[in-house]
């Protein structure tokens, strides 16, 4: 073989000593050793890399089936699968998951680890409705109308609103597992109507609706959940506005309504004014006034001043007719006798002279300025009432001007007691707020020494009520002080509220309470009982006729008198605890 052929190795020949080896080729030596060199680099790379690389694979659920390339392979105890170097795709597949593809590329180097964790299939979700075609949100979501068949969704927790025009919404949590399983929602949706029916006497009214005409009596309609204001209107009708709350998915009959006659009207003016008009279960105003009265009909009013004659009015009006009447109010009169010792002195009512004593005067019923006047003797003023349709008597005795003081309390007292057999013993406001006649008297005002409960600075001593005076039966009820005061809040006490008609009002100054007094003394055409100068009440002296409140003396005597036989510590008697039922009284949380 020549020497250019090297794909074979020749050994050399065997030397002899002395002989010359035949000389090679130049640079024969270096191929022949870069050829075995390559041969063996080749040799082990093809071995290094087709040896089986142990990868790591972590797998959830660790019971996945396996493919690599294709084939099927099952992990080690271990956890690991045998691979050789390479690119490999491998698959991981279990039941109710999403198959996961992985890549694997193994080079050189270490072992490598994967974690795989397959994530679970959607779940399925039917929305069914009646009625269908409702709006189907899901997690705040909309997803289309029902039926709702088979929507995909990620396991987790939902709420489902199914909402469709004039129904109620309905709303509902639902929990999706995932692999293809199936959650359905059946639902039958409520109306959020109901039907609403109205009939009229006499049938044929005009239903307005939130200003929309809807028909004429009887009427039955759908009327969607809320509140609506109603207005029923019919020719020489008095016309109603009502308002109601619909519910749903009820039948709602409504009261059948009276349509009565379209009032007329009335306008009344007295001599003197303020006058109440009142029909026979109605207050309707004070003179002058224009008033509604009912038609058709004869309407009996009544016109009554106090201390004046009532009097009365009965009137058929035509629908939406219109008439005036004036009224000169007759007052009442009463008799007041008065007598002098000595005679014949000088009697001035209002400052104009009327006679002299002895004098029988006939004078309206109201509260009168009488002075007494004679040469010599003390001038004497007095207030006086007559009362109606009656005589009241009095005596006064006259002192000379050098005889000293004037009229002792006891002959006041005297005179004022000889005409409280004429009084009347019960009065009542035009609103029926009664007061009762209340005597002159005396009392021993404060606790004796000999009471356990009396305060040590406390000083009994004896009190004179010098003239009769009328004391409410019973607080001013809210009813009675918002007609002067509309706005009054009397508030709320431990979720309590104090704002009933008939509950005392509450919440107000004394300021308030005056001004109710001088508003309600105007209202009787009294004269107000308080002056206010420079922003401060004060009661009026001489007093006058007008409403007042009680002075501290009145109050006690009157909480302490029973009968006139027993002198009350406590208004429910002389002893505690007080008695069952006899009031709401105040306990410890007082003295907080």
């Amino acid at each position: 073989m020549s020497e250019g052929q090297g794909s074979h190795i020749i050994q050399p020949p065997s030397e002899t000593p002395g002989s010359e080896r035949p000389s090679p080729k130049k640079g024969g030596k270096g191929l022949i050793a870069l050829g075995i060199l390559v041969l063996v680099l080749s040799g082990g790379f093809f071995w290094y890399w087709n040896q089986s690389v142990e990868v790591a694979l972590e797998i959830s659920p660790s019971n996945s089936s396996l493919v690599l390339d294709g084939k099927p392979v099952t992990l080690s105890s271990e956890g690991s699968l045998d691979v050789k170097r390479g690119k490999h795709r491998l698959e991981v597949v279990h039941p109710g998951y999403i198959t996961h593809e992985e890549a694997l590329d193994i080079g050189f180097g270490s072992s490598p680890k994967y974690s795989i964790a397959l994530q679970l299939q959607p779940g399925l979700l039917t929305v069914i409705s009646d009625p269908e075609e409702a709006t189907v949100t899901i997690g705040g979501k909309e997803y289309g109308t029902t039926p709702l068949n088979g929507q995909e969704l990620a396991p987790g927790d939902y709420i489902v609103s199914i909402e469709k025009e004039n129904y109620l919404p309905y709303s509902t949590q639902v929990s999706i597992e995932g692999r293809r399983e199936r959650a359905r929602i059946n639902t039958t949706l409520t109306p959020a109507w109901s039907r609403v029916s109205l009939t009229t006497t006499p049938e044929g009214a005009t239903l307005y609706v939130n200003d929309n005409a809807v028909g004429t009596t009887p009427v039955a309609m759908d009327l969607l959940l809320g509140d609506y204001e109603l207005r029923l209107e019919m020719q020489e009708r008095e016309p109603q506005r009502f308002s109601i709350r619909v519910p749903a998915n009820q039948t709602v009959e409504l009261p059948t309504r009276a349509m009565e006659w379209k009032h007329g009207s009335v306008f009344v003016a007295t001599t003197p004014p303020g006058a109440w008009v009142k029909t026979v279960d109605q207050v309707l105003g004070q003179t002058p006034g224009t008033f509604s009265i009912p038609s058709k009909n004869p309407v009996e009013l009544s016109v009554s001043l106090i201390d004046h004659e009532e009097e009365t009015l009965t009137l058929t009006l035509q629908p939406d007719e219109a008439v005036e009447r004036r009224l000169q109010l007759k007052p009442f009169t009463g008799k007041l006798s008065l007598k002098t010792t000595p005679t014949k002195a000088e009697v001035f009512i209002n400052g104009s002279i009327r006679g002299l004593t002895p004098v029988t005067l006939e004078l309206p019923v109201k509260a009168h300025s009488i002075e007494l006047r004679k040469a010599g003797y003390i001038a004497q003023t007095h207030n006086l009432s007559p009362l109606a349709n009656k005589t009241a008597n009095y005596t006064f005795t006259l002192i000379g001007e050098n005889q000293g003081a004037p009229l002792t309390d006891d002959q006041i007292v005297r005179a004022l007691i000889a005409q409280k057999e004429d009084m009347i013993k019960e009065v009542s406001t035009p609103y029926g707020y009664k007061m009762i006649l209340i005597e002159p008297d005396t009392y021993s005002m404060g606790l004796a020494q000999n009471y356990p409960e009396r305060q040590f600075n406390e000083t009994q001593v004896r009190m004179r009520i010098r003239q009769p005076f009328y004391m409410g039966l019973h607080e001013v009820s809210n009813g009675e002080y918002k007609r002067f005061k509309a706005d009054h809040d009397s508030g709320i006490v431990k979720g309590v509220s104090l704002q009933s008609g008939d509950r005392p009002v509450v919440g107000i100054s004394w300021r308030e309470a005056v001004e109710y007094c001088n508003w309600l003394s105007g209202v009787q055409g009294l004269e107000p009982a308080y002056q206010e100068i420079d922003g401060i009440f004060s009661l009026i002296e001489p007093r006058t006729d007008g409403y007042r409140l009680p002075t501290e003396a009145e109050w006690e005597y009157v909480a302490r008198y029973n009968s006139g036989t027993t002198n009350l510590v406590y208004p429910w008697g002389i002893e505690m605890p007080p008695l069952s039922k006899s009031g709401n009284f105040a306990g410890e949380e007082a003295k907080v």
